[in-house]
Order: structure tokens, then C-alpha cells, then sequence
């Protein structure tokens, strides 16, 4: 071997410094090629080894066949040797590139251990803030970072010596705000996102000002929720909506729990179910005692509440949760090239018959996005313009929810076309930054068969990706707030419904099995669909609250009292008595000593009040 090295140092100096370069470009390319491809966990595993052994060969193969093409001088088969070598480096360090960015981008999607929370001390425009005389309300679960800790670090700093009045509940301590029981309230950073959804305070950006403010960087609790299934085994997801103006995303734990969608994916079947929950469903929330409220007032304490309260309500466990920030769905459909949907016709004509919506920065007048009905291409702005659009829809939520389940449904569905890397490189862009999960990396990666299978079940036209959507019947329920002194309009379900939904999606996880279908009807008369799962259900057990009963007869109220299951006891009133009402005549309800909208599962007595002659 030295004999053979000596040889080469008496060569063509040009051809040997060639030689050697090549060699250790080569071997620097492999390392990092190698590095990469090693990482790309269950992704075609046995050809990955194949390649990186093949390399290897050839790399000791060009390592003696150029030496000898050195000393023999055969420049034209060096030449060509060197030009393969380099097109193969080049393969290297491009392809390494592109793993790199994904890596770094999976990495980025990953919900920090660490973010920044924000309180704000905030009060109505028009109050004159004193720091001793004012009265400020603060939330009292001292586990709630933006509400109270963070709170406190705005007292102590700002040697605030207020009197504190102390509240469970967010929605109760706006409202004394607004009531002008207290003149400034601790909230947490997103809380104008989060309180404007409420029709109450829809103005809350305009009607407040922020007196303190405070920032920390602190733990984030949510990363606590981990799973060990990958996409081989049937998965749950919960799509979390983060209604933001910013482009980007701000991982801290409240956020407005404005879309919350349940996803269920079975990698055997390739079949999906998408459940939109209403924000405004009344459910027992895991997080406070299973006090019952809105769904969506889960989030304002972090997804780890909202997970709690939805896995509880649809007896699943949930594996992954993925937030996407609003804003980023403008980038992310612009980056599939648009999105094909069926635009539905607007049923309140405030527009004519084309469906407008603010921009996505929340932008009416000149800025309006606007789109006719009908099957079409939607841009980016287009396709946050009709998943947030409700205003314009009789049953409002309600059609919001279908909005954005066609929405996601048409960005799976283009997602699954993309061929280019230029076009995956544009999606990997948009996601970066508008997402957060608590996936890591393998388990993202795990995704890749899956995907792999659409594509060639697509192009061989065999099973393909399946979504599924889902209807939950509901009815209005207007409900007192007793700690507020205001009635919020939610929404009461019907168990029927909710129970055909939890059975599909735990057939979907392969946890029950499934019911054959023994009886089928149609008519030739009518097109066939296939129904939402559980739509039209209506049966079963729903929510109800105790109706107003001044104004009703004895009779009346008994036949009542009986249906609903709770006990009346009559007391006469004089009209010397408060209780005593002028609008009605003697023998006729007068009041009642439980507020209408309680909801009656908290009910078991009720005095009525009569008009005594």
C-alpha cells in the first residue's frame, strides 16, 4: 500500500489534490446524509440501510478505482469517476438539507416547555384608575398563572394596595366590571379574543384599556399530556382554533376555545371522523369541579382543562392535541394553491346572496371577503372567511361548525396531492409558526406510511382517505348565571345524538365493535346522501332549566312542576308584600323563589309565589 502512495505523489499533483478533495467531500457528505436518513425513524427502513450500504461500496470502490485510474493514467475514466462523484455529493448534501428542514420543523411544531404568560390589569375607558381607593377584581384559583400569580407580581410591583375582590369565575367578574361593581379586573393576555365571542362583550377591545401589565416566561404544564401511540395504532387528535390577529402562534395555556374539533384516524381503514363541538355546549368542566358551563370556557384554563373536559364527555382518551392558529390557515391553504369547497348560500341576506366576512385581521368595510355560493376555489382568505362566518346563518354556531369541518376537509384532501417539493416546502413554511403539539418528532414521522398509502391507493384508484362528519343535535338553553345575575344562551344536547357520535368514533379506535345495519330505506324520488352521524337524533336526555312561572295558574304551574320533576310549595302574598306582582290577579303565579334559567338538575324545590285576593 505505501508503494501504491508513492506512486500517486509522483502523478499529476492537479489529479491527486482532486483525488484526495473528492475523497473527504464524499465521506463529509455521506456522514451527513447518513446522520439524516438514520433519523427518518419507520420510514422505509430496509431501503434506507440498502442505500447507505450501496454508498459506502461505492465510495471504497471509487477510493482504489481512481487511484488506479491515477497511476495507469487514465484521465477520461478519472474525469468521469470525479463528475459522478460530485453529482452524488451534491445528492448528499441537497437531500440532507431538506431532512434537515423538516426535522426543523417538526422540532418547531413542538409545544414548548417554556412560554410566555401575560396578565394585564384592565378597566372600562371612561374609569379614572386610583391606587389605593379602586376596587379590583382577581380570579381565586391560585393554580391559574395569567389570573392570579401573575397578578399578584402586578401588585407587588406597582405597590398597589387595593381592595381585592376575590371571583371563581371570569364571565361573573367581566360582568361586575361592566356593572361598575369593581373599576379594573386581572385577565389573562388573549382575554379580547376570548371575552368578544360572548355576544355581551363583543366590544371589549373598544370599551377597555389596560392599565398594568406583566410577562413571564414559566413552565408549560400542557406538555404534560404525552402518548406513546404512533400512526400505526388508531389515534385521537383535538384540533384546538387560536383566533389570533398575529401571524404566528403564542403557546401559552389560555386561549379561545372558539373551534374545538375531535379527529379520529384509523391508519386499517383510512377512514377519519371529524366531531366539531359547538363552543357554546353546556358540559360539566373537568377543571372546575364539573361545574357545568360553555364548552369553550374550558380553554381560558389551558388545553390540559379542555382535553379533560372533552375525553370526560366523550368517554375517549385523546392522544395528541394540534393548535393551529387561524391567522396561519391564509398561509397554509395559499400554500396548497387554493382549496376546493361548496360554498353555502347565506339565509340572511345582509350582503345579497354572496357571503362576506371580515379579513383575516378583523377588518370590515374595504377589507371584506367576499364569495359567491357554490362549488369553487378558495383562497386563503377566502377559507378563513367562511369557517369563521356565522352571523349570516339562522342556526349560527351551528353552521360555523360545518363551515370549518368542510374547510379542513378540503385542505386534507388537497394535502394529500402535493408532488413537488417546492409545493411541500411552501406548506412546511406556512405550518411552522401557526402550530403547536405535543407530537414529537418519531411520531410524526410515524405518519409517513400512512400518507404513502393515500398516495398510491390514489393513483391505483383503491380505498381511499375517508372523512366522515358528524351532526350533534342541540337545543337552545338559556341559562342564569347566578354569579353574574345574567343569563347565557348555550346550547343542551341531546343524548341520543352524543351517544351515536362517542359509537362511531370508538368503532373508528377499534374499541367497540360495530352494529350492522338490518334495515334500509330510500326513495328513487330523491338523491341519496349519506347523513352526518348523529343528525337527527333527538332522543334521549338533554339539559333543561326552570321556566318563568309568574303569569301561570295553579294548575298550571302543577301540571309543570309534575313534568319536570321538582316539588312546588304555593304561598299566598298580600299586596303589602315585594313579592306581590300588579301585573297579574288574585290566584295567579306572582314570582317564584328559584330564578327562571336555573338549570333543574340543581332544582328540587321551588316556593311559587300567588296573588292572594
Amino acid at each position: 500500500m505505501k508503494q501504491i502512495f508513492k506512486k500517486l505523489k509522483r502523478k499529476n499533483k492537479a489529479e491527486v489534490f482532486f483525488y484526495h478533495f473528492i475523497n473527504i467531500l464524499y465521506l463529509a457528505g455521506y456522514i451527513y446524509f447518513a446522520i439524516n436518513v438514520l433519523g427518518l425513524a419507520g420510514v422505509e427502513t430496509a431501503i434506507r440501510y440498502s442505500v447507505l450500504i450501496g454508498l459506502l461500496l461505492f465510495f471504497i470502490f471509487m477510493f482504489f478505482f481512481n487511484m488506479a485510474n491515477i497511476i495507469k493514467k487514465r484521465h477520461k475514466s478519472f474525469i468521469f469517476m470525479i463528475f459522478l462523484a460530485i453529482i452524488i455529493i451534491a445528492i448528499f448534501f441537497g437531500s440532507g438539507y431538506v431532512i434537515n428542514k423538516v426535522y426543523g420543523v417538526m422540532d418547531n411544531v413542538k409545544d414548548q416547555k417554556k412560554v410566555t404568560y401575560t396578565s394585564y390589569l384592565i378597566s372600562l375607558k371612561d374609569t379614572i384608575f386610583n391606587k389605593s381607593e379602586s376596587l379590583i377584581g382577581r380570579i381565586d384559583d391560585q393554580s391559574d398563572k395569567e389570573g392570579y400569580i401573575l397578578a399578584n407580581k402586578i401588585i407587588v410591583n406597582n405597590k398597589l394596595n387595593n381592595t381585592i375582590n376575590n371571583y371563581s369565575d371570569y364571565m361573573a367578574m367581566l360582568q361586575d366590571l361592566y356593572d361598575k361593581k369593581v373599576d379594573a379586573i386581572f385577565v389573562q393576555s388573549n382575554y379580547v379574543s376570548y371575552f368578544a365571542s360572548e355576544d355581551d362583550f363583543q366590544s371589549i377591545a373598544l370599551d377597555t384599556k389596560i392599565i398594568y401589565e406583566y410577562s413571564e416566561e414559566m413552565e408549560n404544564e400542557d406538555v404534560t399530556i404525552s402518548s406513546t401511540k404512533d400512526f400505526t395504532d388508531p389515534v385521537t387528535f383535538l384540533l384546538l382554533g387560536v383566533d389570533s390577529k398575529q401571524d404566528g402562534l403564542n403557546a401559552n395555556a389560555a386561549f379561545n376555545g372558539d373551534t374545538l374539533m375531535l379527529v379520529t384516524f384509523n391508519p386499517n381503514t383510512l377512514n377519519t371522523i371529524v366531531f366539531s363541538i359547538p363552543r357554546d355546549t353546556w358540559v360539566p368542566i373537568a377543571c372546575k369541579k364539573n361545574n357545568k358551563a360553555k364548552i369553550n370556557s374550558s380553554a381560558a384554563y389551558g388545553t390540559k382543562c379542555v382535553i379533560s373536559t372533552i375525553e370526560q364527555l366523550m368517554d375517549i382518551d385523546i392522544d395528541y392535541y394540534v393548535k393551529i392558529n387561524f391567522k396561519g390557515v391564509v398561509d397554509l391553504v395559499d400554500a396548497l394553491g387554493g382549496v376546493e369547497v361548496d360554498v353555502q348560500a347565506p339565509e340572511i341576506k345582509q350582503f345579497g346572496n354572496k357571503v362576506c366576512e371580515q379579513d383575516s385581521n378583523r377588518k370590515f368595510g374595504k377589507d371584506l371577503v367576499c364569495m359567491d355560493p357554490g362549488f369553487q376555489k378558495l383562497s386563503g382568505e377566502q377559507a378563513l372567511a367562511y369557517a369563521r362566518c356565522r352571523h349570516l346563518y339562522i342556526s349560527s354556531d351551528l353552521t360555523r361548525v360545518k363551515h370549518q369541518q368542510d374547510v379542513v376537509t378540503a385542505i386534507a384532501k388537497k394535502a394529500t396531492t402535493l408532488r413537488s417539493y417546492g409545493d411541500f416546502e411552501k406548506v412546511l413554511n406556512a405550518v411552522t409558526k401557526n402550530i403547536a403539539t405535543n407530537m414529537n418528532r418519531n411520531q410524526m414521522l410515524s405518519g409517513y406510511n400512512v400518507i404513502k398509502k393515500v398516495i398510491q391507493n390514489n393513483s391505483n384508484d383503491e380505498m381511499e382517505l375517508t372523512i366522515q362528519k358528524t351532526y350533534l343535535e342541540t337545543q337552545n338553553l338559556n341559562v342564569y348565571l347566578p354569579g353574574s345575575n345574567r343569563v347565557t344562551m348555550a346550547l343542551s344536547y341531546y343524548s341520543d345524538s352524543l351517544n351515536e357520535i362517542k359509537h362511531a368514533m370508538r368503532v373508528n379506535l377499534e374499541l367497540e365493535k360495530p352494529e350492522p345495519i338490518k334495515t334500509f330505506e330510500f326513495s328513487y324520488e330523491k338523491q341519496f346522501t349519506i347523513a352526518p352521524i348523529g343528525q337527527g337524533k333527538k332522543g334521549g336526555s338533554s339539559d333543561q332549566t326552570l321556566k318563568k312561572l309568574a303569569g301561570m295558574s295553579i294548575n298550571e304551574t302543577k301540571t309543570y312542576c309534575s313534568s319536570v320533576g321538582i316539588n312546588c310549595a304555593f304561598e299566598y302574598v298580600t299586596k303589602d308584600s315585594e313579592l306581590y306582582n300588579t301585573s297579574y290577579g288574585a290566584d295567579i303565579v306572582a314570582g317564584q323563589s328559584v330564578h327562571e334559567g336555573t338549570l333543574l338538575s340543581l332544582v328540587s324545590k321551588v316556593t311559587v309565589y300567588l296573588n292572594k285576593k
